[in-house]
């Protein structure tokens, strides 16, 4: 026997669900983050532009490493073909959800953000 669960009972699980998906995808990304930033300073790097990856918001990685003292620039699409709105090889500041209208949409892969410290 299937036992359907009333409407409010599975919001509230889809919301935690997701919120724990959510939580877990940000401590992984901070982790791996975490991992970059070691190795770029055993390298005698300044930068790091780790993959967004699904769940982690541009937003979210803005504020934490902010906190810490970082810099961080967001989105950095990557530049396929010819694409006038972006300098290739430069990353672009932008505000969370900007989308370029004249830009096709059809960049393979996710952006990248990039978490700098000075020298």
């Amino acid at each position: 026997m299937v036992n359907l669960p009333n409407a409010s009972t599975a919001n509230t699980e889809s919301t935690a669900t997701n919120t724990a998906d959510v939580a877990a995808a940000q401590s992984e990304f901070i982790a791996a983050t975490t991992v970059l930033i070691n190795q770029a300073i055993s390298n005698g790097l300044f930068l790091v532009q780790p993959v967004l990856p699904p769940l982690v918001t541009s937003a979210y990685v803005k504020t934490y490493f902010t906190n810490l003292g970082y810099a961080v620039l967001f989105p950095i699409y990557p530049v396929y073909g010819y694409n006038p709105s972006f300098v290739p090889g430069f990353p672009e500041v932008l505000p969370p959800g900007y989308i370029n209208p004249f830009f096709d949409h059809a960049y393979p892969g996710p952006p990248r953000i990039q978490i700098s410290w000075t020298s």
